[in-house]
């Protein structure tokens, strides 16, 4: 069983990472607490005047299986498993396209509201067949190239497929990049004035860590500069597809005082 997040292509049989965020007064901040999440599916064939988008609730979580991350982050972890009744017929979890809704109390004393509602996609298995192996490549960028010291903001890592266009090959590749888990390293560059080379170690920023977020074919890392000199890094990522494992090659940006 895989664990993805809601944009990451989940299938049946994953576990998939709902993840809510709460902000005041653009910051972090924590709610009183959870009352419940209730997940609905979309039925194309339960639409009404009166439930336009044909929901149909599917399960419904307490609060206390919600997860509390760190400041404004919740999250939710479901395992969205196939069930079949009694009747043969499909019931829970199945493709197609879900809503999330939470219900939260935002301050002691206030009634529980609607905290807000999230979607996801629970796709088919990724089948396909091939008279070669996964011999393309991939290509990696990531943006910004230059931040001021003293920022904490997500670096943005996009993968791009290689394999030939406007192909179902093609479309293979990029379900599977999204599918992929991305690695990150953080160095200060050899050249840097910053460079310790007396100490390589101490050079190292980030190892080998697993990006903060994912979203289709980017991914996202939180980068935090207080504690960084200013000075010129590189960075470079990892990614594990079929029997490859691919290693980009080593970017550079700038932190600036």
């Amino acid at each position: 069983m895989a664990v993805r997040e809601r944009y990451q292509n989940p299938v049946l049989g994953d576990t998939i990472n709902l993840r809510f965020f709460v902000y005041n007064s653009n910051n972090r901040a924590n709610i009183f607490s959870i009352s419940k999440v209730e997940i609905f599916w979309l039925d194309e064939n339960a639409k009404t005047e009166s439930n336009p988008d044909g929901r149909t609730l599917i399960q419904t979580f307490n609060g206390s299986a919600v997860q509390h991350v760190e400041e404004g982050q919740y999250l939710l972890q479901v395992d969205v498993e196939e069930v079949i009744n009694a009747s043969g017929e499909e019931a829970g979890y199945r493709i197609g396209n879900y809503v999330d809704v939470w219900y939260v109390v935002f301050e002691d004393g206030e009634e529980v509201s609607i905290g807000g509602e999230k979607s996801f996609t629970i796709y088919p298995d990724l089948w396909y067949t091939s008279d070669l192996p996964c011999i393309y490549d991939f290509s990696f960028t990531f943006s910004p190239n230059k931040i001021v010291k003293g920022n904490k903001k997500y670096l943005n890592i996009c993968i791009e497929s290689n394999a030939p266009n406007s192909t179902q090959l093609e479309q293979y590749y990029e379900n599977l990049a999204v599918l992929a888990n991305i690695k990150i390293s953080i160095r200060v560059h050899p050249e840097s004035s910053n460079y310790d080379a007396t100490y390589p170690s101490r050079n190292i920023i980030v190892s080998d860590t697993a990006v903060s977020y994912r979203e289709r074919e980017h991914g996202y890392y939180l980068l935090d500069t207080a504690n960084m000199e200013a000075g010129l890094y590189q960075v470079w990522f990892e990614m594990d597809f079929g029997e490859n494992h691919f290693v980009s090659e080593k970017f550079n940006f700038q932190v600036v005082a």
